[in-house]
């Protein structure tokens, strides 16, 4: 698929997401964040990776208190060069701006810990497709960080408006495992899953 593709769906999805009300998008995050806190993928493990949303996107902070509560680890990456580093975190307000306009950890505050002991990666974008493909925004980080990791469960986290027919892919994207909107959390159609520490 070529670039033009993929740039006219992010001027696609950007221009429906900027039109959600910021209610409706605290409320969708809700069912988003009890389909997953409700499964048992959230029941298995004990290292999950989230992320900081941008205003178009889910926000999961809430799970914060909860892994506190059940003795789960939360962690959260931070931009560093062309790669991400990931960082435990338990208090989203110690989390810093970047110059990209992302709240990220603080290295001062924060533990940076091994990737390898990551059970799940909650992933964000612009767009996904029911074979797992997504459409993030160009930089290629995260891409970066699962090949570099030991293959933890990718979930995609969007609302369900993001969930499109077809997503323009390339060799070096990396296909999700499950998806996750306030529609609930399935398993994608991807036929080339790695093997996971989580049973399905």
């Amino acid at each position: 698929m070529s670039l033009e593709a993929k740039t006219e769906l992010r001027v696609k999805l950007k221009s429906q997401l900027s039109n959600i009300p910021k209610e409706n998008k605290a409320a969708l995050s809700g069912s988003i964040l009890n389909h997953f806190i409700t499964s048992k993928l959230w029941a298995q493990t004990s290292h999950i990776m989230i992320f900081a949303p941008l205003p178009s996107e889910p926000d999961l902070l809430h799970l914060l208190p909860l892994a506190y509560q059940t003795g789960k680890t939360i962690y959260l990456p931070r931009v560093d060069g062309n790669h991400l580093k990931s960082y435990k975190i338990s208090d989203a307000s110690e989390l810093k701006n970047s110059t990209l306009g992302v709240r990220e950890p603080d290295p001062a505050l924060h533990e940076e810990l091994n990737p390898l002991a990551i059970d799940i990666v909650i992933t964000p974008g612009l767009a996904f497709d029911h074979s797992g493909m997504r459409l993030g925004k160009g930089a290629g980080y995260y891409d970066r960080f699962f090949s570099e990791s030991r293959h933890p469960l990718k979930i995609g986290c969007f609302y369900e408006c993001q969930l499109v027919e077809s997503v323009p892919a390339e060799k070096h994207d990396v296909a999700m495992d499950y998806l996750l909107s306030e529609k609930g959390l399935r398993k994608t159609d991807c036929d080339h899953h790695y093997t996971s520490k989580v049973p399905y």
